[in-house]
């Protein structure tokens, strides 16, 4: 499976959550209508190449990144800098997992309401500083969420305290349902 066909595969669904995840005046964002699209009917045999794979077929999301996938400021600032400095990880267009977020997680759930991995909530910023990344992630929120704000792209799979790959490992690891 090429990088190419599995963009083009995952496009419709980033471009659906980036439409649908928009904001009112208020900061807030705006409740979706219901997902339109109805759920697919089961199929008897597993999906055996890219090319027949469908959204039931995704079983664990998991993402790394910065603060866009951690969901740094995502709300706009707040009005004290204590909720200025909050990450947003269950808003997260790609991973986020809150109810009645419009997210690649989310509509991935439609159709499998027993994806796993979707980070939830919010809490304060997990930050990066150059090749200081240290590992403050927090399991029970972040999920299969490595993103870590001010991360660089050398932070992925190294770093003088931890990679997000090594959260990620760890956090498959540490899953029964994985």
């Amino acid at each position: 499976m090429g990088f190419q066909t599995t963009l083009r595969l995952l496009l419709p669904l980033v471009c659906t959550g980036l439409v649908f995840a928009t904001r009112t005046r208020s900061t807030k964002l705006r409740v979706p209508p219901p997902f339109p699209c109805p759920q697919l009917p089961p199929r008897n045999e597993t999906a055996d190449s890219v090319h027949s794979l469908r959204p039931q077929d995704v079983r664990v999301v998991l993402a790394m990144g910065d603060s866009i996938t951690a969901g740094f400021g995502m709300m706009g600032q707040q009005g004290t800098l204590l909720k200025d400095l909050q990450e947003y990880r269950g808003q997260s267009w790609s991973i986020g997992g809150d109810v009645q977020a419009y997210t690649v997680a989310s509509l991935i759930r439609h159709y499998n309401p027993n994806v796993v991995g979707a980070s939830l909530g919010t809490h304060s910023v997990e930050v990066c500083w150059g090749y200081l990344c240290p590992s403050n992630h927090e399991p029970a929120q972040d999920k299969l969420n490595s993103a870590q704000t001010g991360a660089m792209m050398y932070d992925l799979v190294s770093g003088i305290t931890s990679s997000q790959v090594d959260y990620v490992i760890g956090q498959l690891r540490a899953m029964e349902q994985v």
